[in-house]
């Protein structure tokens, strides 16, 4: 499982930490799907509102799975159902929970895209953070890979984001701010 999860580390990285990129390249098994799209509404719910931000992510997934009108609308319904759930059903992520220890990249590629969501406005808040954990650990994984997961993205992209969204100290900052 190391070894799976290093390589698809290291493609992530290689997809500038775009998760939609990721799954657009390593393929998601079918079977993975509704658990996807569910723990990605349960995860959108977590502030009290779905956001733009996370029908555009989910929006991005579906068209870099390319799925028909039918799958889409069934994605759609599943993340229906996420974001309508108080608490995680036992049965959601089974069949990842079953396969994983033969054959780990399609728990492990939904945890990226789950970890992706969670931090989609910057560092994940508690409430973001721990239905994101919440839904790994439901698919089997340790919890540590959410860790490893949000380190990467720490070192990566929200570095970035903190950079551009620095209060600028000159008059001539601001301007090129703007």
């Amino acid at each position: 499982m190391e070894a799976e999860f290093s390589s698809l580390m290291r493609e992530l990285s290689a997809c500038g930490h775009q998760a939609p990129t990721l799954i657009e390249r390593a393929r998601l098994p079918h079977w993975c799907r509704h658990s996807l799209f569910f723990f990605l509404g349960y995860i959108a719910k977590a502030d009290g509102r779905v956001t733009e931000a996370d029908i555009g992510y989910a929006e991005s997934l579906i068209k870099a799975m390319r799925l028909s009108r039918r799958q889409r609308r069934r994605a759609i319904g599943w993340f229906q159902q996420g974001k309508s759930a108080g608490q995680l059903p036992f049965i959601r992520g089974l069949a990842m929970r079953l396969s994983r220890r033969l054959w780990p990249a399609p728990a492990l590629k939904t945890a990226i895209c789950l970890c992706h969501a969670s931090q989609l406005n910057g560092r994940p808040g508690k409430p973001r953070r721990y239905r994101s954990e919440d839904a790994i650990d439901q698919i089997g994984l340790p919890v540590s890979i959410s860790e490893d997961i949000f380190d990467s993205y720490a070192s990566k992209v929200w570095t970035r984001h903190s950079e551009n969204l620095s209060r600028p100290t000159s008059y001539q900052q601001a301007c090129e701010l703007l």
